[in-house]
């Protein structure tokens, strides 16, 4: 589990061990979907124990059952860029790694087998349409490509 403070050593560390030029490629985890399954597995109890404000109000989430996501801190889509770039990296994109088929994985892959061509054109589309921020929040995670610049002004 890391917090905003953790969040921020990792890519200050990230951008010191990369070389000037080089590409980060990283993934980070919205809200919404998480808090969604969190409430699909557990129903009533993840109001009850403020699981779901915990994830809401401050971007947390805590499973102490073994063999399970143990937890995390999630965030918001529009924090992405600017948490990179205020440390000096340069954003070339952010994409939602489930896109536009995040709650249609199953009929997808049965589509695979049933029209492969409709379903490797259906791909295309979620790929041409995971740069669209209006599906980045419902995304189980963001896959974010920066650049650390060549020469950086220090």
């Amino acid at each position: 589990m890391t917090t905003g403070t953790d969040r921020s050593q990792a890519v200050r560390e990230a951008r010191r061990v990369l070389r000037p030029g080089g590409l980060l490629i990283a993934t980070m985890m919205p809200r919404y979907m998480r808090l969604i399954s969190t409430v699909l597995e557990h129903g009533s109890a993840a109001f009850t124990t403020g699981t779901v404000d915990l994830i809401l109000d401050e971007g947390r989430y805590d499973d102490p059952r073994p063999g399970r996501f143990t937890g995390g801190y999630l965030t918001r889509p529009d924090d992405v860029a600017p948490l990179f770039e205020e440390h000096g990296f340069r954003v070339r994109r952010l994409l939602a790694s489930q896109g536009i088929l995040a709650w249609a994985q199953s009929e997808a892959a049965a589509l695979a087998h049933r029209d492969p061509d409709a379903y490797q054109r259906l791909l295309d589309v979620a790929y041409r349409t995971a740069s669209d921020p209006s599906i980045h929040g419902m995304s189980g995670h963001l896959l974010v490509v920066a650049e650390r610049p060549e020469i950086q002004a220090e």
